[in-house]
């Protein structure tokens, strides 16, 4: 038996936010473990591993996630989508938790939510293959205690509904997308989020998650995360792998041409 403790890591980071305490983490849209391991070297909060825009899936997900359990930082797996399957193999591979994009009911919501959830109140099939190798001996009890199930709410609609969302039972947090959120309401995608109508809708979620007591987070511009973390948000992504195995070899190569 291991001492990697998904289920220690999981109600810490429930704990912090339930204290109302920001956390920050790095988004990995690569499936190399490499590059994983060495952004939890940096101590961030949290890892996210992105199935939904990036390479993380059944087959890289078990190395992916041994590289962030080496510095024990907890790992959140965005699913494809709002499927039961691919909820429980992130959950059986040892992630904390998963992130469930485009929800925009609470029909939707309850459904991530039972995907992460042994029966007879959930649907999640048993099955832990690596769950099972962390402390404590894992049970349908554990599993139930340790899974994170954050739930996206990225359209005019699912900001109309929040409220109900956040009243399902289960939904731990809400992690909006800026970019969707914008486009759905004809503006264009940006990390700035600058715009007054998507600031407002944000607020509105955020204002939810508040009064229900989950935690609430996005992903803005780094320059911006500051100023998120005072409105109250818990949960923010701080840097993505892919931006910076962009952007610093083109600053490196920029300085060394001398332009």
């Amino acid at each position: 038996m291991s001492d990697w403790s998904v289920l220690e890591t999981s109600r810490e980071l429930r704990r912090r936010w339930d204290s109302g305490q920001a956390t920050f983490g790095a988004w990995v849209a690569s499936g190399s473990p490499h590059v994983v391991e060495l952004l939890c070297a940096a101590g961030p909060d949290w890892i996210v591993l992105d199935g939904q825009h990036g390479y993380a899936d059944a087959a890289t997900l078990p190395g992916l996630l041994r590289a962030a359990a080496i510095s024990r930082t907890p790992a959140i797996v965005r699913v494809a989508s709002n499927d039961g399957p691919a909820i429980g193999t992130a959950l059986d591979l040892g992630a904390n938790g998963v992130i469930v994009p485009m929800v925009d009911d609470a029909e939707q919501a309850a459904r991530a939510v039972a995907a992460c959830r042994y029966g007879p109140a959930g649907t999640r099939s048993f099955g832990p293959t690596r769950a099972a190798l962390a402390s404590p001996p894992f049970s349908t009890a554990v599993g139930d205690d340790t899974a994170i199930c954050i739930v996206m709410a990225e359209t005019v609609r699912a900001v109309e509904n929040i409220e109900a969302i956040v009243a399902v039972d289960g939904v731990h947090g809400v992690f909006i997308g800026p970019l969707d959120l914008a486009i759905s309401i004809g503006r264009p995608p940006t990390f700035t989020i600058d715009d007054p109508e998507v600031r407002a809708y944000m607020l509105t979620v955020r204002d939810a998650c508040r009064a229900a007591g989950c935690a609430v987070g996005t992903f803005p511009a780094t320059a911006h995360i500051p100023d998120w973390a005072a409105e109250g948000f818990e949960f923010l992504g701080l840097v993505a792998d892919g931006e910076i195995l962009s952007r610093v070899p083109r600053e490196m190569l920029a300085a060394a041409r001398g332009a």
